[in-house]
């Protein structure tokens, strides 16, 4: 009973954690071939920017997470080109 109890609980986890994942891919990808200036009015201003390394700059939003006694720094990272335009994307820490 314990064991079936147990792999209830993680399959909820894991589907979880699936749906959430996929959401913020789908949030993450709306965003590309967006200006950055709607980046920006949508998401308000960067906690720091970057150089991409291919003359266009990375907008880096942070938070940070607490978790118990833990915590850790969650980013969500736009990748510009010189145009202005997202062409990447990355997340770390969600």
């Amino acid at each position: 009973m314990k064991k079936t109890i147990l792999i209830g609980i993680l399959i909820l986890l894991v589907t979880g954690c699936a749906t959430s994942n996929q959401q913020l891919r789908e949030a993450m990808d709306s965003w590309m071939g967006s200006h950055q200036s709607e980046v920006i009015a949508q998401l308000g201003a960067p906690t720091r920017t970057t150089i991409d390394g291919k003359g266009g700059t990375i907008l880096v939003y942070e938070r940070d997470i607490y978790a118990g006694e833990y915590s850790y720094t969650a980013s969500r990272m736009f990748y510009v080109n010189e145009n202005g335009y997202v062409y990447h994307w990355m997340t770390k820490g969600y």
